[in-house]
């Protein structure tokens, strides 16, 4: 028997099935707050380290697992990941003490694909300046764009993306895309033409981010390459915050330099104090693009599957981002 802490509303908001897995599964359940919207701190990092002291599990969603917590947690056997972000949690760490990152694969592509061709459409049709002109008392339109024949540049063709893709190609957009390892089966079957990061930018009506914070990645979107894009283009990002560059975004958007953009992640979060907030041509949202009440359970449920495989000492790597594999 093992015990298990789940730090998620993804899974402690289920007190039926998911919580009754664990059970059948033989194992102890511990539930504990989420931590969403709290931002880190010495005291949060000291209430995670109490509540995981003797847990053989860890099932967790955005709040960061550091390397001291992950040091000072000897029964640890696996942190799952109730998404498919894992940037919050030191994997390396954990791969030094031997312990698999797993995530929820798949869990939520197509919502995030909506969420981000959503916000082209609402910056593309001016929806929110439309819904404030009318709120407001007034009855007027302000011009704006149809997406049927406009190019979308998405950078990164992982599985969001290429959902993205599809959903573009069926309102009859042009699709590029920047990929370093693409599915040239993909790409092929739905004429999409790759292309470097400059180019995506100089030709994108709207330029789509889906792509990891690494070394190469971090602030790819910077002023240079804001210079490359349109003064009727816009950027979306339902990524990460650390792909842009926020302060060159900001004078970017202020100077006309782009349209507008789309930001449902920022860096850091939350973006207390950001200057992007004050600009009529930003729609902004609290990472909320890969939530949705479906979204929401297929992760809690993917979660807890990925922690009790990993406990029964078998898991599959796919499920795996830091290498711990169990028939390494």
């Amino acid at each position: 028997m093992g015990k298990v802490l789940t730090l998620t509303s993804a899974v402690n908001a289920d007190t039926t099935d998911m919580i009754e897995m664990i059970h059948a599964a033989g194992h102890e359940v511990t539930i504990g707050p989420d931590f969403v919207g709290v931002s880190w701190s010495d005291e949060v990092g000291d209430e995670i380290r109490r509540l995981l002291a003797g847990h053989d599990a860890l099932i967790v969603g955005g709040v960061e697992i550091r390397r001291d917590t992950i040091e000072a947690s000897p029964d640890l056997r696996v942190i799952s990941r109730t998404g498919v972000g894992y940037d919050a949690v030191d994997a390396a760490a954990a791969a030094e003490n031997e312990i698999p990152v797993v995530i929820a694969v798949g869990s939520n592509h197509i919502t995030v694909a909506e969420y981000a061709f959503g916000l082209m459409l609402a910056l593309g049709r001016q929806m929110l300046p439309h819904h404030q002109i009318v709120i407001g008392g007034e009855w007027r339109r302000v011009p704006n764009i149809d997406l049927a024949g406009k190019t979308l540049g998405i950078a990164g063709l992982g599985r969001i993306g290429r959902a993205l893709a599809d959903r573009a190609l069926a309102f009859e957009m042009e699709v590029i895309g920047y990929e370093v390892y693409p599915s040239l089966e993909f790409v092929e079957s739905r004429g999409i033409q790759l292309v470097d990061i400059d180019e995506l930018c100089r030709r994108s009506d709207f330029v789509s981010l889906h792509l990891p914070v690494t070394d190469e990645t971090s602030k790819i979107i910077n002023a240079e390459r804001l210079r490359l894009m349109n003064p009727s283009a816009y950027i979306v990002n339902t990524a990460r915050g650390g792909l842009i560059d926020e302060n060159a975004l900001y004078a970017a958007l202020r100077g006309g330099q782009i349209a507008g953009a789309g930001l449902d992640v920022f860096e850091p979060e939350p973006p207390v104090g950001s200057p992007l907030l004050d600009l009529p041509n930003v729609i902004a949202s609290p990472h909320a693009a890969g939530i949705s009440r479906e979204s929401v359970h297929r992760m809690g449920y993917q979660a807890v599957e990925n922690a009790l495989a990993v406990l029964s000492g078998s898991w599959p790597r796919e499920i795996v981002v830091n290498g711990v594999y169990s028939d390494a």
